[in-house]
């Protein structure tokens, strides 16, 4: 599936603005995207400090049947692909977005397939203890994905003849001969239990 990815004319105007210019070594990809549902113009608003990404995130979400909006997965299921497009509603400074995204959110909130009425984000969340307990709780257990399963001799071979001729960054080669810190040391009885909480 290809991603539609266009602007609208607000984000054109500033697109030149933002995207040409250079803010030392940061190009701005931040701002405010939708989701559009073309069939009936039901809308998802969301922000990010690189929407490429994002969308590109949503989309395959969506195709994989795992998106976490339910109503938007839902519409996904029951229209085709291309009855939905990712476009660019506005470039914004990182520290903008809450506050820009609420205004689209409160604009398109009688169509959004928005869960929330209020711009959220976990940028920079700090998880209390007993947050940290339940997850950990909730985690316990699950086997890995790959977990019983074997590489076949065929993919071994194919990943050995892709990674061929393939040179490592600068600074892998310069850590290529190092000893790791924790190299010969072991845990003792403490650590152990915070590692496994």
């Amino acid at each position: 599936m290809q991603l539609w990815l266009r602007m609208s004319k607000n984000a054109q105007s500033q697109a030149p603005k933002f995207r040409g210019e250079e803010r030392g070594f940061l190009m701005l990809e931040s701002g405010i995207y939708k989701i559009t549902n073309l069939t009936n113009g039901m809308v998802y608003i969301g922000s990010s400090i690189n929407i490429e990404i994002r969308l590109k995130h949503h989309f395959r979400e969506l195709k994989n049947n795992r998106h976490k909006n339910r109503h938007l997965q839902n519409a996904f299921n029951k229209r085709e692909a291309e009855c939905f497009s990712g476009e660019v509603v506005e470039f914004c400074l990182p520290e903008e977005l809450l506050e820009r995204e609420q205004l689209y959110i409160d604009l398109y909130k009688d169509s959004a397939y928005n869960l929330s009425s209020t711009a959220e984000n976990t940028l920079g969340v700090r998880y209390s203890e007993e947050a940290k307990q339940k997850i950990s709780i909730a985690t316990k257990g699950r086997p890995s994905q790959f977990k019983g399963k074997h590489h076949s001799l065929e993919a071994k071979m194919k990943d050995s003849l892709a990674n061929k001729g393939k040179h490592h960054s600068p600074k892998t080669e310069f850590q290529k001969g190092r000893i790791p810190w924790n190299k010969g040391k072991h845990l003792n009885e403490e650590q152990i239990g915070r590692a496994h909480v």
